[in-house]
């Protein structure tokens, strides 16, 4: 850039040796200078209309780049159109319909849409509204370019107000993510009212001050009234029963510190007389700024389960009832059974001694008959002795409490068949016994179970010359353990397996195998004590097999039921 020049040193500068030459500025007083410096100050300017011009062009052009500016970056699409066809767009509008820049000028508005029927349907309104000067606003399903469909909210006005029907603008919003946030929640409540319309519980709200506000409609089925009843109510203010003062109050003091809580439960009286049993769970709503609005809970109803426990109850106290009674009963057989013992027993004995007093005392005055005669006296006073025995056994173990132990089944089979062997030395039997069978239970009883079971099969077997006796434990498909006392003694006919647990009950007779008819009776006793079942498998004349379990299980086979005791013919 030039410098301008500073002239020559020593020199005055030309306005200086112009003002110089002329003689301004030398040799006038002060005060006219004054005056002549006043004179030549400017007046105020006049303006400039050409100035003033470029000044609202400039304005103008700034406006118009503000504008295109704001049309081309807005985050909405923006469509100019000219009756129907669009005039001008921005890029925005371009990316959310899928077209590339400028494809969509001079096309008609209805490419956008996803039905052109909807177009039909909507175009006379939005025409209509758009050259009265009005606003308007709507959304539609519209479509891209690749057929892909999208949600838009529309708004649209015209341009020009003189002639409206001319040129509009239309701002377009992608509202697709919008619409699918609304589906959800509208399918979120639907299943929601479905879950709650089918479920047996229902759903609740309450304001600050525990009213209801809101309830499911499955609630007026289990109290009986209508919600409009119960609106505005508190819990407390409305009937209940089941719950004291107390409850109530510690319930009430719990909504107040603004805590949930869990399964409370009460009574509401249905007009039918009935009592609806709830039980009631909630938690506080809270607000965005953590202020307490109420709560909102579910409610169950438990009258099924209420009324079981009641019928529980109601069963324990017969069951008590029941056990006193079986005290008393159980007090009354043990009189009964030192009766018999002792006072049934006398004459026995009385009985017994006299007939073979007499044999002893008058042999020679007796002919046969009358020893025969005195002989089935002296038999059946002893057989009647053995039947108390037996009647007594039974009692017993009946009543003694039982000792659970594990028990060695084995081990007492190999006891009391060494006892068999030693009280009939001369029988051939061969006695197998299975090694380790054990089982739970009362060791003595479960001795009676055996020994009865040993001693028929011992009995059953003595017209054989050579005999077998087994003893062992199968296990069935489930895994119950079945125990068994095989032999091949007389065996009975299948048809009569009823009458073989029954007291008294006997399918041979005396003079041919003796008993009393009490030893299966008790096994099977002894063995429902244990929570098992019995029962019994033979064929004439090729023996039988008894099994037993001790756990609890399906009866099988033939196991009866309880008979009423008959008592025994004494011929």
């Amino acid at each position: 850039m030039a410098m301008r020049s500073q002239g020559t040193p020593g020199r005055k500068p030309r306005r200086a040796q112009a003002r110089s030459a002329l003689g301004l500025g030398r040799g006038l007083p002060k005060a006219a200078g004054a005056r002549a410096a006043s004179a030549a100050k400017p007046g105020p300017r006049r303006p400039d209309p050409a100035r003033e011009r470029r000044r609202e062009q400039q304005a103008l052009r700034t406006a118009r780049i503000e504008r295109r500016a704001l049309f081309e970056t807005a985050p909405v699409g923006i469509a100019i159109l000219r009756r129907g066809v669009v005039l001008k767009c921005n890029a925005r509008l371009e990316e959310m319909a899928g077209y590339g820049q400028g494809e969509l000028l001079g096309k008609p508005i209805w490419i956008g849409y996803a039905d052109k029927r909807e177009w039909r349907r909507v175009a006379p309104e939005v025409d209509a509204k758009i050259r009265s000067g009005g606003i308007v606003h709507f959304e539609v399903e519209a479509r891209k370019k690749n057929g892909r469909r999208f949600w838009a909210m529309v708004d649209g006005r015209s341009l020009d107000p003189k002639r409206p029907g001319d040129t509009a603008i239309f701002v377009i919003t992608d509202i697709t993510e919008h619409r699918r946030a609304l589906e959800r929640l509208r399918e979120s409540e639907e299943r929601f009212r479905s879950l709650t319309a089918l479920s047996s519980d229902w759903y609740w709200e309450q304001d600050e001050q525990f009213r209801f506000t809101a309830e499911s409609k499955s609630a007026e089925a289990t109290v009986g009234i209508p919600f409009s009843e119960r609106r505005g109510h508190t819990p407390w203010g409305l009937p209940s029963v089941g719950v004291s003062d107390e409850a109530w109050a510690a319930h009430r003091a719990l909504l107040e510190a603004h805590k949930p809580f869990r399964d409370f439960e009460l009574g509401r009286p249905r007009p039918d007389g009935r009592i609806a049993w709830v039980s009631v769970s909630g938690e506080p709503i809270v607000d965005e700024r953590g202020n307490f609005r109420g709560y909102r809970g579910a409610t169950r109803d438990i009258t099924a389960r209420k009324e079981a426990e009641a019928d529980v109850q109601s069963l324990n106290a017969e069951l008590e009832r029941r056990v006193a009674e079986l005290e008393l009963a159980n007090r009354e057989m043990e009189s009964f059974t030192y009766s018999v013992s002792h006072d049934l027993r006398a004459p026995l004995r009385a009985l017994d001694g006299f007939a073979k007093l007499l044999v002893t005392e008058y042999d020679r005055a007796l002919d046969e008959d009358a020893r025969g005669y005195l002989g089935r006296i002296s038999a059946n006073a002893a057989r009647m002795g053995q039947l108390i025995d037996d009647l007594l056994n039974l009692s017993r173990t009946m009543r003694t409490r039982m000792d659970r132990r594990d028990v060695d089944l084995s081990r007492i089979v190999g006891e009391l068949a060494a006892e068999l062997r030693e009280s009939d030395r001369g029988r051939q039997v061969e006695l197998v016994i299975a090694p380790q069978a054990r089982a739970e239970g009362d060791p003595r009883l479960l001795r009676i179970v055996l020994q009865n079971l040993l001693d028929n099969a011992w009995k059953f077997t003595q017209k054989h010359a050579r005999a077998r006796i087994e003893f062992g434990v199968q296990r069935e498909a489930k895994g119950r353990r079945v125990f068994f006392v095989r032999d091949d003694g007389a065996g009975f006919d299948m048809a009569y397996s009823d009458k073989l647990f029954g007291p008294f009950q006997r399918l041979h007779r005396v003079d041919e195998f003796p008993g009393t008819g009490i030893g299966l009776a008790t096994v099977q006793r002894i063995v429902h004590r244990h929570g098992g079942t019995v029962w019994a498998e033979g064929e004439v004349g090729k023996g039988a097999t008894f099994y037993f379990t001790l756990e609890n299980g399906p009866t099988k086979g033939n196991a009866p039921s309880m008979r009423r005791i008959e008592p025994p013919s004494c011929s």
